[in-house]
Parts: C-alpha cells; structure tokens; sequence
C-alpha cells in the first residue's frame, strides 16, 4: 500500500498549479480509502455540539468509514470521544445514534464501561485479569466554544492555534449556551473534494446563488467602480464600529501552512440579520450589543464551516461515505431560551443557507456526474477562483506527499537495519 501512496502522490505533484484534479481523485475507490486514513483520520474533524449531551451519561456516535466514535459527557462534565469496539472480542456497544445511560454496557457479553471508557466489569475472567488494561480505546477530543472536535489518529496538528481563533471571533455569541434549533442530514452523490472544492469559490454564485447575492454586500457580482467604492467604505466603518464594540475584526486568512480561516464581513447595507428581507429571524445570541455586527465564518480543512450573524449561526460538516458520495450535515444554533414558533420560524432561519447549501448540493452531484465520463479531464480555473481553490488543493497534495515522504523514510530506515 505504501507504494500506492507512493503513486498517487507523484500524480499529485505532477498536478498543473490552478488546475483540477485527475479523474481517479474524484472517483477511485482505493484513493477514497487512502483520503480516509491520510487525511480525514490525521485531522481534527467535527462531531457535534455540547448541546447534544445535555447530562452526564449522554452520548452520540460520530462514524467515519469503519471507525464509530461514542461521543460521551461523563459525571464531572468532561467529554471523551470513545472507539466503539469492545476490548473484549470487539463487539459494536452502542448500537443507536444517540443515548443515554449510566454505564455503557456491550451487548455482546455485557463487559461494563465507565462514560469516560475504564471497564467497570467483565465477569468470570481468569485470576489476574487487569481491567485497567481493557479501557476503551481514546479518540483525541477537543471543545471550542461549545463545538466539539476529534481526531482519530494520535499524532497530528494542534488544535491550539485554532481553537484560539475561534474563541477571540466566536465568544460575543456564546454559542457553547446556545440550543439546536434545527438540522438537516443529506447524502450528495459526490466526492468530499468537489463539494469542498464548490464552498471555496464563488466563481459560481451569481448565476445559481440568488439569496446568498441578495444578501451579502456586493454579493459575487461585479460592481461599477462607485458601488465597490461604497462597499469598501461600508467595509471600513462597519469594522471601526465593531473594534469600537469590543468584537475581533482581525481576519485569519489562509497561509500556505495553515488549513483555517475565520473572519467577520458586511451584509447587505441595513441588513440586520442574514435573512432575504435582512429583518430578525431570532433573539440576539450571547453578548452581542446590536444587529448590526455582520457576517462571520468560519473554514476548517477538510471537511467543516460555520457562517451565521447576530442572531444564529451554521455549522455544515461534510464526510465522505464512497469515491463519489458524501454525508452532508448542517445545524442551526439560536439563544438558548429562544422557543420555535414564538421566537424564531425555522423557515425564516433556513431561507439563505438551506437554499444556498441545496443549490450548492445540486452543483456538486452535477459536477460529479460529468467527472464520472471517460472525457472528463483536468481544467484551468478563472482568475477569481484560482486563489482559495490552489490553496485548498495544495494543502490536500501536501497531505499525501508528508505521509509518502514519512513511509519511504521508514522503509530505507529497515533497510538499512
């Protein structure tokens, strides 16, 4: 296999620089397998919110190819991410999406596990059987904000630099107090990469994203030189007033090593909250002293963003389930004591970003599609995509050449030995 990686490394800098893909990186099974294990398992990756542990003893899965984690808060309030594999014989424990439960219990020979993975019980084995060497295995697990985040793999990068750009722009909106107001779950016939390729450029929004457009300052049209002017000046007070308020306005950008990016932007002059008549759709969230502090978003390679304003925010996840299919999730956070029906209508809440991630869905099955024809070849990208496009590209061939470079290394090590 470590020859495989080998190839498709090469192949991957072969890659002509602000060009797409070869064909087999959008649709080979065994680069699909090879995604799972050099990039998603290497990398932090979300599983959900704090909100869906409500109590101690609470758990969710977070599922991965063959890999299940149990999500679990323990009595002290700690959250642990659990391989869901029986140190006995290897049994599934949890067997439902959700649960809770004071101990956790495999149904196979019922060996007895604590919320935070210590075996409690494993009846009749021999003398001098350690069951504090039967624990469940750990997932490295990490909390920003209210948002949790896994990795299944032991080594890999910090979470550090991250989770303290996260807090800095996403703390004003307390969204680890916030409830889940509503989410969709999808399964898009295509693979991860095109519908993470999609997100990064909006080369393609005027011509299918009409409420996105509608209500973001400027949208991706292109303006006469007066209405950027505006923009930019909108841009200019907009940020002296959130500085004056107190909320981060440093952009983190993407660098040529770094595989995140947070910052906060405009609406639509007079917008108050990201909605198509820019009128509330909920309660203010957290801190924050007005309606009129913008857009802010969020990316986190390879598979998670986050866009909201001052009155709910998004979290879109996206895992890949074959060579060209992919899960979709997306959530919706409000205040905490926000009710539905009273305070916000779930049809107001949705309106830009469900109608702009279906569009987006809809693009990227369409995409797949031509990708799968024997005539689908590499092509050039427009001056106004290359950019985020390269660097997203970039990162994922530097994914593969590390893990080829790392292997080859070890294999001349035990050559030489």
């Amino acid at each position: 296999m470590t020859d495989r990686i080998a190839v498709h490394a090469d192949a991957l800098v072969r890659r002509r620089a602000a060009w797409s893909l070869e064909r087999a990186f959008y649709t080979d099974p065994e680069i699909h397998a090879l995604d799972l294990e050099i990039v998603h398992a290497r990398h932090w990756l979300f599983a959900g919110h704090v909100a869906e542990l409500p109590e101690p003893g609470s758990w969710f899965l977070f599922e991965l190819g063959a890999e299940s984690l149990i999500i679990t808060r323990d009595g002290d309030g700690a959250i642990h991410a659990l391989f869901n594999v029986c140190r006995h014989r290897g049994s599934r424990i949890c067997l439902e999406p959700t649960g809770t439960a004071r101990r956790l219990v495999c149904p196979y020979h019922q060996w007895v596990f604590a919320a935070d993975g210590a075996l409690l019980g494993a009846r009749d084995m021999p003398e001098g059987f350690d069951k504090a060497a039967f624990g469940l295995h750990r997932a490295r697990v990490a909390v920003c904000e209210g948002l949790i985040f896994v990795r299944f793999a032991e080594e890999g990068p910090s979470f550090a630099p991250i989770a303290a750009d996260l807090t800095r722009h996403l703390a004003p909106h307390r969204l680890a107090e916030a409830r889940i107001a509503h989410r969709t779950r999808h399964v898009v016939r295509a693979n991860w990469k095109l519908i993470a390729e999609n997100f990064r450029e909006c080369y393609h929004c005027p011509g299918t994203h009409p409420e996105y457009c509608a209500t973001v300052f400027g949208g991706a049209v292109k303006k006469s030189p007066e209405a950027e002017r505006r923009r930019l000046d909108f841009l200019a007070e907009s940020l002296a007033r959130w500085r004056g308020q107190g909320l981060s306005t440093e952009t983190v950008g993407f660098k040529p090593d770094t595989w995140h990016h947070v910052g906060r932007g405009i609406l639509a002059e007079g917008w108050r909250s990201w909605t198509l008549d820019g009128e509330p759709a909920a309660p203010l969230m957290g801190d924050l002293p007005d309606r009129g502090t913008g857009l802010l978003g969020a990316v986190m390679y390879p598979s998670f963003w986050l866009e909201g304003g001052c009155d709910y925010l998004t979290t879109t996840r996206v895992l890949p389930v074959s060579a060209t299919s992919s899960s979709v999730e997306i959530t919706w956070y409000v205040a905490p004591g926000a009710v539905a029906g009273r305070d916000y209508d779930v049809g107001r809440l949705t309106e830009v970003w469900g109608n702009t991630a279906e569009q987006d869905m809809t693009l990227a099955a369409n995409n797949q599609a031509g990708v799968d024809s024997s005539r689908y070849e590499p092509g050039p990208y427009a001056n106004e995509e290359a950019h985020d496009l390269e660097h997203f590209l970039a990162w994922y061939q530097r994914q593969w050449t590390d893990v080829a470079a790392q292997r080859r290394g070890a294999g001349e090590c035990r050559a030489r030995g």
